[in-house]
């Protein structure tokens, strides 16, 4: 039998998003999802994969900065179904809508690479702030 990873407190997806201790410095990162909140990619997935340090509310010329320096090195997107795709994002990382005929884009998958570790994520959670702070069902 597996063991399954226990999560506990809220915003245990999010947590994911860090790097495990040794992994290197970022490579890339590839979600997908069906609903997409482009703030909580940035501010949250985002800034934790990156390991940024600024607070994108309190810091925002702070925060902009080392983010743009941060993605400079690493590549970053989402496959989104093609009815969320055509919300805002950034310039440094892009929103790849999918079309399935007759269906719609309802994977959850992140594949986090570092230099040295690579974690795929396997939920039930839209990359949306409601769903990614409170659920706490990933598989690894």
């Amino acid at each position: 039998m597996s063991k399954r990873r226990k999560t506990t407190g809220s915003g245990a997806m999010l947590e994911l998003w860090r790097p495990p201790q040794g992994a290197g410095e970022p490579v890339g990162c590839l979600a997908t999802t069906f609903t997409f909140s482009p703030a909580l990619f940035e501010e949250q997935c985002l800034a934790r994969f990156l390991e940024i340090e600024s607070e994108p509310n309190r810091e925002d010329l702070a925060f902009l900065l080392e983010r743009e320096k941060r993605l400079g090195s690493a590549y970053a997107a989402v496959l989104a179904d093609y009815t969320q795709a055509g919300k805002e994002h950034s310039l440094r990382w892009d929103v790849l809508p999918v079309r399935i005929r007759g269906a719609r884009q309802h994977a959850k998958i992140s594949l986090l690479a570092w230099a040295r570790h690579i974690r795929n994520i396997v939920a039930s959670a839209h990359l949306t702030a409601q769903r990614h702070r409170t659920n706490q069902d990933p598989s690894l």
